[in-house]
């Protein structure tokens, strides 16, 4: 069985970690971007490194100029 060796895609809506994806519309946007390198979800946090707020989640939305992370 394929699921019983990718556990993440049976996590709850907020725990997309590890999913798949395209672009970060496929991830859960509140918690999770999508790395577009290795197009998979990874985790996003307070202090997440940006440069700009499109690189923030919808948890921590603002990206610092001063210090360059996202915050809320």
């Amino acid at each position: 069985n394929q699921q019983s060796w990718r556990p993440w895609e049976r996590l709850p809506d907020n725990m997309c970690y590890r999913q798949r994806c395209t672009s970060s519309s496929d991830c859960c946007r509140r918690y999770n971007k999508c790395d577009r390198y290795a197009r998979v979800c990874h985790d996003c946090w307070y202090g997440y490194p940006c440069k700009t707020s499109d690189d923030c989640c919808e948890k921590y939305p603002y990206c610092s100029p001063r210090q360059n992370m996202c915050s809320n």
